[in-house]
């Protein structure tokens, strides 16, 4: 088998780490594939990047406002014409059997739906940070409950008709869009993976995931707007909906905003009224917050010591 595979770069500006997605593509070993780049309204001049490649299967569209990461990806989707799409972003460099090995996962069981693979986490001057390894197979439902199975999109293959029936991205997640797609995907379809490390993820000040991690407040209205999009499958697992609630409360009074961590850790302790953790930060978050911060903090630095 030689199906079409179509994959999609939405591209901001940087021109410089685009060439080595670029090439990363065009050096795979599976050939027959058709690349779409899309632009999304950047002040480079990506066009001209591109074609330095001059390369037919490269298809270049430019958006004439800036729409944002979940557009840029659906505009590549509505054009693409392969029979699975493969997502690349702009600073992340494939291996050159990636889309190989993840074909060929994707023969074993016509039930699969979506196959991804590990990664290697690298800063800016290519030292390596750490491994992602998958494990996650089969229905994942209630594992997309805790965390979000993708460790990037660049790990990431669906089947186009699996893709048309969850729906594509949903702008209302921008910019961190793919795990409320991957809560849809897992409604519908079985994962798998490649057992490999295929791909390379740059790591840096203007990640995603690591804009996240330092406002709080940001974290607290994506997992907030997640909850509550996808609140039917969360409370039919109620220790997922505790422990997401427990931690919307926490994340809510790391933001100054005292009375609506404490909702939530209300709504916690009504679904799980024998976790104890929920009781205990129900009592903590009448304290100080500086006070709740140092007393959360010191129990995660006592985890961490006692896992060493």
């Amino acid at each position: 088998m030689n199906p079409l595979v179509t994959i999609i770069t939405p591209v901001y500006n940087r021109g410089d780490l685009l060439k080595k997605a670029i090439k990363s593509v065009l050096n795979q070993t599976f050939r027959n594939f058709e690349y779409i780049i899309v632009d999304d309204f950047s002040t480079e001049n990506i066009k001209a990047i591109v074609e330095e490649f001059n390369d037919q299967r490269i298809i270049y569209i430019k958006h004439l406002e800036n729409k944002m990461i979940s557009e840029a990806y659906n505009t590549g989707i509505k054009e693409s014409r392969g029979k699975y799409i493969a997502t690349l972003e702009t600073d992340d460099i494939w291996h050159p059997s990636k889309l190989e090995k993840q074909l060929k996962i994707f023969d074993q069981d016509k039930k699969i739906g979506v196959v991804y693979c590990g990664m290697v986490v690298k800063d800016p001057n290519g030292n390596i940070l750490r491994h992602r390894v998958p494990k996650l197979r089969g229905f994942i439902l209630e594992n997309c409950l805790y965390k979000n199975p993708m460790f990037s999109l660049s790990v990431f293959m669906v089947k186009k008709d699996t893709l048309d029936k969850a729906g594509y991205f949903d702008k209302n997640f921008d910019p961190n869009t793919d795990y409320d797609l991957m809560f849809r995907l897992a409604k519908i379809s079985k994962f798998d993976f490649v057992d490999e490390i295929l791909v390379d993820y740059l790591e840096h000040d203007n990640n995603l995931s690591i804009m996240m991690d330092v406002d709080p407040f940001l974290k607290a209205k994506y997992n907030e707007k997640i909850f509550m999009k996808h609140k039917d499958i969360f409370m039919k697992y109620p220790k997922a909906a505790c422990d997401k609630l427990r931690n919307l409360g926490i994340s809510y009074i790391f933001c100054g905003e005292r009375q609506k961590g404490r909702k939530y850790f209300l709504k916690a302790f009504k679904i799980c009224p024998q976790n104890l953790k929920v009781s205990r930060d129900i009592i903590f978050s009448f304290l100080p917050i500086y006070v709740f911060k140092f007393l959360f903090n010191l129990k995660n630095k006592i985890k961490d010591n006692s896992t060493q």
